[in-house]
């Protein structure tokens, strides 16, 4: 967590910065070798006491990756298509990140001699599945929020017209009497003046 908060910050002053064209190439090779690295190391045979290793070079090129990309100053996709997709598996990580070491604790208590290979794929492609379901659920009941609360704004908004629908005819009838009593009040002196000229 407090690696992500320096990532996001970092971001904000490189994103303020303005570099040379040697480094910006820089930054976007930094950033492709730190998304890809951390695959290659996810994948390859390796021995348990580089574990550690691994991991740390992977939570270092991570972190240099998305502080790049943050700040804009990594590779753009100019295709819009392009990026929806990304973006679209971007807000699946969430969900797979959740589910993953429950599948995981669940394979472990029902399948205790479970092949390492059955078990990446199995633990993949449900986190995978449950990901995409989460996502479906998620969508659907955003929609419905939003829906509801555009139509609770448009009331609100009805309501406030008609409010001030009900002043205005109050100011115009307010006015009339005054028009009303205004117009009696110059007969009734007129008429006074009269009986005075008899």
């Amino acid at each position: 967590m407090n690696l992500a908060m320096f990532s996001y910050y970092l971001s904000l002053y490189v994103g303020k910065q303005t570099y040379g064209k040697a480094m910006n190439i820089f930054l976007k090779v930094v950033e492709i070798i730190g998304y890809c690295v951390p695959v290659i190391f996810g994948v390859i045979p390796s021995r348990p006491s580089i574990h550690t290793f691994f991991m740390g070079a992977t939570a270092l090129l991570t972190f240099c990756s998305i502080f790049i990309t943050f700040s804009n100053k990594g590779n753009i996709i100019p295709s819009e298509k392009a990026n929806y997709i990304f973006g679209y598996l971007g807000s699946l990580s969430l969900p797979i990140y959740i589910f993953h070491p429950v599948i995981i604790t669940l394979i472990d208590y029902v399948y205790e001699d479970c092949p390492k290979y059955a078990k990446y794929l199995i633990v993949f492609f449900s986190a995978l599945i449950l990901a995409f379901a989460y996502r479906i659920i998620a969508d659907f009941f955003n929609k419905k929020i939003e829906e509801r609360n555009k139509k609770k704004k448009e009331e609100e908004e009805e309501e406030k017209q008609k409010e001030k629908e009900k002043g205005n005819e109050k100011i115009e009838i307010k006015e009339e009497n005054q028009d009303e009593m205004t117009g009696k009040e110059t007969e009734d002196r007129n008429n006074r003046i009269l009986e005075k000229e008899n």
